[in-house]
């Protein structure tokens, strides 16, 4: 489905009309429905193109956004010395470097956080769980 330039018209001035979708399907002449609500979930700094009544503020707030896709790669594999594995010592890495942990995630699903985990190693006495000694 693409929706048409201009396309979404919500009809603002009054609570009695509905809001009208102007579409085409691949192969299909233009359509237009009716809905009672819509939920807008593409990209904001769009709207522009197939919202046909955008309020002053609306295109204030979304002219200063800017459309982008994130890749992500997810990978499974030993630790990498240096960069997984405790020896890092960054903080992402100490959540996830528990190689067994890991696993068991990845085929039973995350598990219930400890109370040290929820609140940290302050609950520690100091010298240990990585609090400096004073």
């Amino acid at each position: 489905v693409e929706i048409a330039r201009h396309g979404i018209r919500r009809n603002l001035l009054s609570r009695d009309d509905p809001i009208t979708v102007t579409f085409y399907q691949a192969g299909k002449r233009e359509a237009t429905m009716e809905f009672d609500i819509i939920m807008y979930t593409a990209p904001h700094a769009l709207a522009s193109s197939v919202v046909s009544d955008l309020l002053p503020w609306e295109q204030h707030v979304f002219s200063d956004l800017v459309a982008g896709v994130t890749l992500t790669s997810l990978y499974q594999s030993d630790p990498i010395p240096g960069y997984s594995t405790r020896s890092a010592g960054n903080a992402a890495c100490r959540c996830w470097c528990d190689d067994e942990g890991l696993r068991r995630q990845m085929v039973q699903g995350p598990k219930s956080p400890s109370r040290r985990e929820r609140h940290g190693a302050q609950q520690d006495a100091p010298g240990e769980g990585g609090i400096p000694a004073l």
